[in-house]
């Protein structure tokens, strides 16, 4: 019978992934033949979820698969150095992940760099179905993931104590394949986002918060709605919102909301099933696609 090391590369290739992710670190450990051997071999990995937390001395990481028994993650490392990082990254730039996630932190800012550094040396752009950033550097880590294979993105704040916090490069990230090619994106509303309305126009689903917005941009967003084919949910905050402005571009607003939300409904160009309801309550407006049948019986559905 053959040893590990007398295999040729296809089967040693067919071994590694049919072994999780923590046997292959633990291989890599056995011997220097090995761990070159694993670490020059592009091969699919079992993960779905990577989980990188950047703490005060280093980087923690935790992985799962989509095995049902696997519901928190493995923590593969805890402080681990860039370099550690380093292996594990490269192990899986292979692999379809569902979810990539990124902690920073403000008290070590050298490792987002570090981070950015690595990503960048990564010989293939990472695949994940939905990339989250807990902090306001995406610009630093975005790029370097396949805009192809991205669909989902979220921006989440590091310290919920500070309202209105700005993203980093918010102009850059908007011109980004990444973001321009992505179908939903979550921006929490403690971050306060300066752009143009349209920009957000191509996703299937956003929630955004901007500085400033126009009557002129909400009525530009409710045609883009009605007329559109891909548009289903749109949640925006910005400053100035107020309901006797919107009455004066969508007409008089439905009241029998149990939480007293103004709303207004709209016919979807050639499509009978749904319709476009807007409400407006607390300082945000939503617009989303509904099911025709869900409209209240007293409520006008305006042309």
């Amino acid at each position: 019978m053959s040893s590990l090391l007398e295999m040729t590369d296809v089967p040693m290739r067919n071994i590694l992934e049919k072994c999780d992710f923590k046997s292959v670190l633990t291989l890599r450990k056995v011997c220097h033949s090995l761990r070159n051997f694993i670490d020059d071999t592009c091969f699919k990995t079992d993960l779905d979820n990577i989980c990188i937390t950047i703490g005060p001395n280093g980087f923690s990481v935790t992985c799962s698969n989509p095995d049902p028994f696997w519901l928190h993650g493995i923590e593969f490392a805890k402080d681990c150095t860039s370099n550690d990082l380093k292996i594990i990254l490269k192990l899986v730039q292979n692999s379809q992940l569902s979810y990539f996630l990124v902690t920073t932190n403000p008290d070590n800012v050298g490792g987002l760099d570090d981070l950015e550094e690595i990503l960048k040396n990564q010989t293939r752009p990472l695949h994940t179905e939905r990339f989250v950033m807990e902090g306001s550097g995406i610009l630093k880590i975005l790029p370097y993931f396949d805009s192809k294979a991205l669909k989902k993105i979220s921006i989440l704040p590091i310290n919920y104590g500070t309202n209105g916090q700005n993203l980093v490069g918010i102009e850059k990230f908007l011109e980004l394949e990444q973001f321009k090619n992505a179908m939903e994106l979550y921006i929490n509303n403690w971050f306060v986002v300066r752009a143009d309305l349209s920009k957000f126009f191509h996703f299937q689903r956003v929630r955004v918060k901007l500085h400033e917005t126009s009557l002129e941009e909400h009525v530009a967003l409710k045609e883009a709605f009605v007329t559109s084919t891909h548009m289903k949910f749109f949640e925006l905050h910005s400053h100035g919102l107020d309901e006797n402005k919107l009455e004066q571009v969508f007409g008089t607003p439905f009241h029998d909301h149990p939480l007293g939300y103004s709303q207004w409904f709209f016919e979807i160009q050639n499509c009978k099933e749904h319709v476009l309801r807007i409400d407006f309550a607390f300082g945000g407006i939503g617009f989303r696609k509904l099911e025709t049948k869900k409209v209240p019986q007293d409520a006008v559905v305006q042309r």
